[in-house]
């Protein structure tokens, strides 16, 4: 039995070299009735289906071969191989590395340990897995991108610096190379370098439309508009299906009023393929800049189709335009989507060119001076936690919520919060009765259009006396709108009416710059300060 499973065995590996999987599938099969409990058959039978597109057969099959031979390497590799088909790039990472830990020194299963690990967001982890390795190939140019591009990913700069300078030395004519090797040193301030990077690469027929759009973005950063959407046209030519670069293209086309650019662009994009949600999405918007609100308006309702939770803004968008009518509120998925995007960022965001904090802690020091320290304070829509470090010191306890799961992960890594929760602003201040002293807003407001509700729930989450401090921005006509950057504007009449209607009372209102938009653009806003009665 064992010496004709043998050359069963053999066979079948022949079949599989020449490329018959049906055939290696079909005796795989039969070999198993023969002897089921043989590893090698399942992982040959797990690689014809995956070679057949079966993929989640093949990963039934390739993890029974695990089970069965829990200290085989290989098997945890194949299986490791079906996991990245599938997409599932945690599962593929832990078994990639399961192989690895087993023995196993294959290049390319510690290839795929890394690739995995930095799609599932762990590029640190990539980073470790071929650091030593890459230091002992040097000439494994593969290996050496991927550590210079995770590098970069995990915020080692320098270190990404160094990686991609090895690999010019032999790679001196590779487009994606030279523009990633700018972006590093545009992040190293090294900016007249990167410019010349970036001019080498986009002259390159293999420039990849990343590096058009980092360019783009650097020249758009230097004021060079037109030089920007050029590159950003290209660069959605290149991808079209690259949902960043579509939004780059079109917010700076509306910008430079080149709008019907972008339309006959998403137009043809959308020929091909309409199922891009996104597409739909900004083709809505450059139709509504133009004052064609009734195409407008049906390219929205075909986004809106493909994405009921609107997590771009349609109906925003639609509410702006004068389209529809201004929506209640933004949607949970739109500012889910809106501050992940902006998550590793928002630090360095809210240090530049903004106030609010500011405005905030200058309000919160007088009450602090009046009242000395309070218990129990909520810092609500903490973001990543940077007034949360300020507004420390005045509290006993402080408790942070957010909307953002992204958000918060940055603001636990402050150790200044008590407690921290994701939850839905509403959601969470309709469980709290008389819980708080002080309740901080900072830059939460203005995603509501009424501000009753919001109030009255904070106003029901204090104590006696207890006190609110929020910043909302400023309306210039006095109304209710909303603004071109899906931020809702108040005039007086309307915050100080919502503030009564919550049983609360002004001690204080201050009209200052809330911030500067990247146009140099001033955003003026209150900041309020009052107590409960």
């Amino acid at each position: 039995m064992g010496k004709y499973l043998k050359c069963s065995l053999e066979t079948v590996l022949a079949d599989f070299e020449a490329g018959d999987f049906v055939r290696v599938e079909a005796s795989c099969r039969t070999l198993l009735d023969i002897a089921p409990d043989n590893s090698d058959i399942y992982q040959l039978l797990g690689a014809s289906l995956l070679k057949l597109d079966r993929i989640e057969e093949a990963i039934e099959a390739l993890r029974y071969a695990t089970e069965l031979a829990p200290e085989d390497g290989e098997a945890f590799a194949n299986l490791g191989t079906a996991f990245e088909f599938q997409g599932d790039f945690i599962s593929a990472a832990s078994a990639y590395c399961k192989a690895l830990d087993l023995g196993e020194t294959a290049a390319e299963i510690r290839y795929g340990a890394a690739v995995t690990s930095r799609f599932s967001g762990k590029p640190d982890v990539a980073v470790e897995l071929i650091e030593a390795f890459a230091e002992e190939h040097k000439d494994n140019l593969e290996i050496w991108h991927l550590l210079a591009v995770c590098r970069m990913e995990s915020g080692d700069v320098v270190g990404a610096a160094t990686a991609f300078e090895h690999l010019l030395k032999t790679e001196q004519n590779d487009g994606s190379l030279l523009g990633n090797y700018a972006v590093v040193l545009a992040k190293l301030e090294r900016r007249d370098e990167a410019r010349a990077f970036f001019s080498r690469a986009v002259r390159k027929p293999n420039v990849d439309a990343s590096c058009l759009l980092n360019y783009g973005m650097m020249h758009q950063e230097d004021g060079k508009k037109r030089e920007a959407l050029e590159l950003y046209h290209r660069a959605a030519n290149l991808d079209p299906k690259c949902p960043l670069i579509c939004e780059a293209f079109a917010k700076l086309a509306r910008r430079c009023n080149e709008n019907t650019s972008v339309i006959h662009h998403l137009q043809t994009t959308l020929s091909k393929d309409p199922t891009l949600d996104f597409a739909w999405f900004y083709l809505a918007v450059s139709l509504l800049a133009i004052d064609e609100k009734e195409a407008g308006k049906n390219a929205m309702e075909k986004y809106l189709d493909l994405d009921p939770s609107d997590r771009l803004g349609g109906n925003l968008a639609l509410g702006h335009s004068g389209a529809a009518d201004i929506p209640r509120s933004s949607t949970a998925a739109y500012l889910k989507n809106f501050y992940r995007i902006r998550a590793q960022n928002w630090d360095q965001t809210v240090q530049d060119n903004y106030n609010g904090h500011d405005l905030i802690i200058e309000s919160v020091e007088e009450l602090i001076t009046e009242v000395g320290s309070v218990e129990y304070l909520l810092d609500a829509g903490c973001g990543s936690g940077g007034l949360g470090v300020r507004l420390k010191p005045f509290t006993k306890r402080l408790d942070g919520i957010d909307i953002s799961p992204e958000m918060l992960v940055i603001a636990e890594q402050k150790k200044v919060y008590d407690r921290l929760e994701v939850s839905d602003l509403l959601k969470f201040l309709s469980k709290k009765r008389m819980v708080y002293d002080l309740i901080v807003t900072a830059a939460v407001l203005f995603h509501f259009r009424d501000l009753d509700e919001v109030l009255k729930l904070m106003a029901d989450a204090l104590r006696s006396s207890g006190q609110i401090v929020f910043t909302v921005f400023k309306s210039s006509n006095g109304d209710v709108r909303l603004n071109e950057h899906n931020f809702f504007e108040h005039g007086w009449d309307a915050i100080e009416a919502a503030i009564r209607a919550a049983g609360l009372f002004v001690v204080s209102a201050t009209e200052a710059i809330h911030e500067y938009s990247s146009d140099g653009e001033a955003r003026e806003c209150f900041c309020v300060r009052c107590h409960l009665g």
